[in-house]
């Protein structure tokens, strides 16, 4: 048989290889964004809860910091242990238990592999553990070695978590009767939705009122050093206080328990047997079914008849609102952070919409996997089907937002009538936006071509809460600011419709899935992302009292990021477009041409720009010596290419794509310039008739040779020539 070593390596190696393949088939698919997203939001909550604990030691709030770290450590520990043992990562269905099932391998041996294989192929498993550990070293200014003391806490954490996890998993598949297990796996996921709210309070507390939270944690400090948590915080504190041999004797009850919690797993393993895996059967299998009685099955009725059915996810979306609101509810910090005005209240509700349509209408595809294709051969239109989906979803998302509102805003004292009217349509019309988004977005990266495969992946996920959460600027942005988020937004959801009801008709098609192109719904996320991240981080950041310079560097590393994003894009419509050409010496010629008639275009357009300019403006002032140092010169021009990539590129492109389809020739790219212009405008933060006029140059040079090459020569000659 084979042992624990070697299946380790073979899991290690199956899941990295399957990482590898996922990425390099799809560079700018669900598994790339999640590593992106998940590695920036890591970063980002360095920063961020940095500036939380620097916050309270320059108040003399020192042992507090302590207190902070237990608090967020222990319950972000806590919530991916009920994550987890709320899942069905034993359920039968996935191609490495098929396969796996197939040999003789005993229960103990697959998890006691799939443990220690979790420390090297799940870095999500305990990923916001480590960023906490690692703004504690910073703002402490310990030592380089204090990083590897928190990368070692965080994989001693992982594997307790993993081993708790699957015991959970193994004792409720092998001890639990089939037919209370849907039973079990609900209180588990109503566990999970209650650990992941305790999260989030905590760390809007911690992140928000620092001071005010210090001043309670310093009385908890005894107390939550004799929980669990104060085993994870130890040995960065150890550290802190006596250095390397201090750190040692600190680890120990952390090794202790990890072992304590791998024994303890590898023991009912051991007593349940094979029995405890195979029993589990499929997950689609333990839902139970309801008698076809009542009015007849409309579409809207078939939406609400599929989510009863559901009983886990049911509960989890009616019990989140519930659990958010009586977790903010626990503390007067809490209530007074997120109830004080109507402004926080809406901001609280919208968080609450967000996290229920991500648990909702983003996954509606999902439950269509055996029975869409019946749909698709019904004399019924997508449109039809995704309208009625989102009525469905909307009367159940929106309701419980204008719910949540209602009881929340009638406990205020002297507001008008008309401001909690207006503050409840701003509500209402965020949990419509919220709703059509979460449909568009799961009908355009819908997958129903590979059973073996979920129809919506993780990076989806997040990508969504990413784009929910940056709606929040709509409640308290104001003048420009408010005007452009909120037409962003209205076309995002718009772009993201037209591209989902196209994608969604492709979804059983495995080619049309695998090579769809530039979408215009990408164009508008990459714009999104672009225009209202610095907004948000501008608001953040002057809150946190940080300077102008760090301020900047943000907005600087988003268009970087935004940069790379769309050159990926650009990439993969250049490889679709290349498929079928030929090979060799006439291709070298042809891109030789090629490049040589953009960049005369590109050069034409962009000394008519600067005549243009002249004209209307007058001389341009003389450049200051500072402009030509080698450092700046390189990052205007890393700004630029990446502006360009990202407008003329992507977004102009995605626009002509849609305006040759839409009047039938290749005339389509001169419509393309203007819009593209106008949504240049709504990504700058103060446009100006300058604006538009440097934008029009490289507008005109893409419209004329179809080539991003000839936009970007053209913003060089204007860069460099006024």
């Amino acid at each position: 048989m084979i042992g624990v070593g070697r299946l380790t390596a073979l899991l290690v190696r199956y899941r990295v290889r399957s990482g590898v393949n996922a990425v390099r088939a799809r560079p700018s698919g669900p598994f790339a964004l999640l590593l992106a997203f998940g590695l920036a939001s890591a970063v980002a909550y360095v920063g961020l809860f940095a500036t939380a604990l620097d916050a309270m030691a320059a108040r003399g709030r020192g042992a507090a910091q302590i207190a902070a770290l237990e608090l967020m450590a222990g319950a972000i520990a806590l919530a991916s242990l009920a994550a987890r043992a709320s899942g069905e990562g034993l359920f039968v269905g996935t191609p490495e238990n098929e396969f796996l099932l197939t040999r003789p391998i005993s229960l103990a041996r697959l998890v006691a592999a799939r443990c220690l294989a979790a420390l090297c192929t799940d870095p999500f498993g305990t990923l916001f553990l480590l960023p906490v550990l690692l703004a504690a070293a910073l703002v402490w200014r310990l030592p380089l070695g204090a990083c590897g003391v928190a990368v070692i806490t965080s994989l001693l954490a992982q594997l307790t978590i993993s081993a708790l996890a699957q015991a959970v998993q193994v004792g409720v598949v092998r001890w639990i009767p089939r037919r209370r297990r849907t039973t079990v796996f609900v209180l588990l996921r109503l566990g999970s939705a209650l650990t992941m709210a305790a999260v989030w309070v905590a760390a809007t507390a911690v992140l928000r009122t620092p001071d005010a939270l210090a001043r309670h944690l310093a009385q908890l400090q005894r107390a939550l050093a004799a929980t669990p948590a104060g085993l994870l915080v130890a040995p960065i504190v150890a550290y802190r206080r006596g250095g390397g041999g201090a750190v040692a004797l600190a680890l120990g009850p952390l090794v202790v328990a990890a072992a304590g919690s791998l024994g303890v797993t590898l023991a009912i393993a051991r007593r349940a047997g094979m029995r405890g895996w195979e029993e589990a059967g499929a997950p689609w299998a333990e839902t139970a079914t309801m008698a076809a009685s009542g009015p007849p099955l409309t579409l809207v009725r078939r939406e609400w008849r599929l989510l009863a059915r559901d009983r886990p996810r049911l509960a989890a979306l009616v019990a989140l609102p519930v659990l958010l609101l009586c977790v903010q509810g626990l503390g007067t910090i809490g209530w007074a952070a997120g109830t004080a005005t109507l402004a926080r209240i809406a901001v609280l509700t919208f968080s609450v919409t967000v996290y229920l349509a991500a648990l909702g209408p983003l996954g509606h595809m999902q439950h269509e996997r055996r029975a869409f294709w019946i749909l698709r051969a019904a004399p019924i239109s997508v449109g039809r089907i995704m309208r009625a989906k989102t009525i469905a979803w909307l009367a159940i998302v929106g309701g419980a937002a204008l719910a949540l509102y209602a009881a929340l805003a009638l406990s205020l004292r002297g507001r008008s009538l008309a401001e909690l009217v207006a503050t409840g349509m701003l509500v209402g019309g965020a949990a419509v936006t919220t709703t059509l988004l979460a449909v568009g977005l799961g009908c355009a990266v819908a997958d129903l071509t590979d059973d073996q495969r979920p129809a919506l992946g993780p990076g989806s996920v997040y990508l969504f809460l990413l784009l929910g959460g940056l709606m929040n600027v709509v409640f308290w942005a104001a003048g420009w600011d408010l005007f452009r988020a909120g037409a962003l937004y209205l076309g995002l959801v718009a772009a993201l419709w037209r591209t989902g009801m196209a994608r969604v008709e492709t979804c059983l098609d495995a080619e049309a899935h695998r090579a769809p192109g530039l979408q215009l719904g990408d164009a508008a996320i990459v714009v999104v992302v672009m225009a209202v991240v610095p907004i948000a981080l501008n608001r953040g950041l002057v809150h946190a009292d940080v300077g102008p310079r760090a301020i900047a560097a943000s907005r600087v590393g988003v268009i970087l990021l935004m940069g790379l994003v769309a050159a990926t894009l650009l990439r993969r419509r250049r490889e679709l477009a290349g498929q079928g050409r030929g090979q060799g010496a006439r291709m070298l010629t042809r891109t030789r041409t090629t490049v040589t008639i953009a960049s005369a275009i590109g050069l034409a357009a962009g000394l008519g720009t600067l005549l243009l300019r002249q004209l209307l403006f007058g001389p341009s002032p003389a450049l200051a010596p500072a402009f030509w140092r080698p450092a700046t010169v390189f990052l205007l021009l890393s700004i630029a290419v990446a502006e360009e990539l990202v407008f003329r590129g992507v977004v102009q492109g995605a626009l002509e794509q849609e305006a040759e389809a839409w009047i039938g020739s290749r005339h389509g790219r001169w419509l393309a310039a203007p819009a593209g212009i106008g949504l240049v405008l709504l990504a700058t933060p103060n446009p100006t008739w300058m604006s538009v006029l440097l934008a029009l140059g490289p507008s005109v040079a893409r419209a004329a040779s179809g080539r991003v090459l000839a936009a970007g020569a053209a913003r060089l000659v204007i860069l460099f020539g006024g």
